[in-house]
């Protein structure tokens, strides 16, 4: 029995539709953790959610149209206050009858997916994209599993999986490639191609940083410029690129902690605010104004455990006493006492 049904299905729905605050998604969180029939409840809403698709051509795809029909579907009970303009969690073209079919999970806070090839002669773009806030586990037609982290966009080229196996990042992701000698897996992101047959890497590029990283775990990885310098990689080493130079530094790295974000954690591992700042945007989906520029300079050592709190970390960086911080929604500002 779910106390309070319909107050809960409000928060599930605004989750859905990406409309809770941090306070909000904290609530539903704790919520699915205390009860197996709490989070049974989520994924029979979450079902509906994603069965309520309205047809739609292969490019345009009608929230506002799945919404209402979402809500046909659960008119039995009334759903207070419900977001006036739902996108979805974690949001991809409708590319049907191209695309794969999708089956959803909600487990440890990714949204997981597992893609059942349909039909393998895919002609159109299919794009997948995680919000800030937010990450995402999805399997590919060809066993390959992607972790995106947030505010990442994951795009599959058309024919995927046919010739070759060809995706473009922008963003970070970790990816587990499917062993495929015949068909190469080849990752794109602003002129650089990493390539590989059947590895684990994590790869970060996000638009506005001034580096592109590329860390390998296991197996071999080739990294290619413009398509012309190519670089090969081995188990933990890392690569580089500084944009502004278009240099490419190759270094010792213990590559699993480069992808402690697909476990929730953060670390931080001597590094300027600047950068910390962006991180905790992205993650805790906020924004942050810093008032004393000398902050952004100071550099940081730490790890974050799952579930820590934006609080919890802002007492960390400010225990010493010279900076305070105040939390108004998703503004977050740190003053110099």
């Amino acid at each position: 029995m779910i106390e309070n049904k319909s107050f809960w299905k409000t928060l599930i729905t605004g989750f859905l539709a990406d409309e809770l605050t941090v306070e909000e998604q904290r609530k539903l969180k704790d919520w699915l953790d205390a009860s197996i029939d709490h989070r049974a409840y989520f994924q029979e809403l979450e079902k509906l959610w994603f069965a309520s698709d309205l047809p739609a051509n292969q490019y345009n795809y009608n929230t506002d149209a799945a919404w209402s029909q979402f809500r046909g579907r659960i008119e039995e009970e009334t759903v207070v206050a419900p977001p006036r303009h739902p996108s979805k969690r974690l949001f991809f073209n409708r590319l049907l009858p191209y695309a794969a079919v999708l089956v959803l999970g909600f487990i440890a806070g990714f949204l997981s997916l597992k893609w059942v090839n349909r039909d393998t002669s895919q002609r159109v773009p299919v794009v997948m994209s995680t919000p800030k806030g937010s990450k995402s586990r999805v399997t590919l037609t060809d066993g390959t599993v992607v972790f995106l982290n947030a505010d990442s966009r994951l795009v599959l080229a058309p024919g995927f999986g046919n010739s070759e196996r060809r995706v473009q990042l922008d963003g970070e992701a970790y990816f587990e490639v499917a062993k495929d000698t015949k068909r190469r897996f080849v990752v794109e992101t602003d002129g650089v191609e990493v390539s590989v047959l059947g590895t684990k890497f994590n790869l970060q590029n996000y638009g506005e940083a001034d580096k592109l990283a590329l860390q390998l775990l296991e197996g071999a990885v080739q990294m290619a410029l413009d398509g012309k310098e190519k670089i090969i990689l081995k188990p933990n080493e890392e690569a580089v690129l500084l944009k502004a130079t278009n240099q490419v530094v190759v270094n010792e790295r213990n590559a699993a902690d480069a992808i402690k974000w697909t476990e929730g954690k953060l670390v931080f591992d001597s590094i300027p605010f600047r950068e910390i700042k962006t991180v905790l945007e992205r993650n805790y989906g906020v924004e942050i104004q810093v008032h004393d520029h000398k902050l952004n300079d100071r550099i940081f050592f730490g790890e974050f455990e799952n579930g820590e709190t934006i609080e919890q970390v802002l007492n960390v960086i400010t225990a010493d006493g010279m900076y305070r911080y105040t939390i108004k929604k998703n503004k977050i500002n740190i003053y110099k006492l």
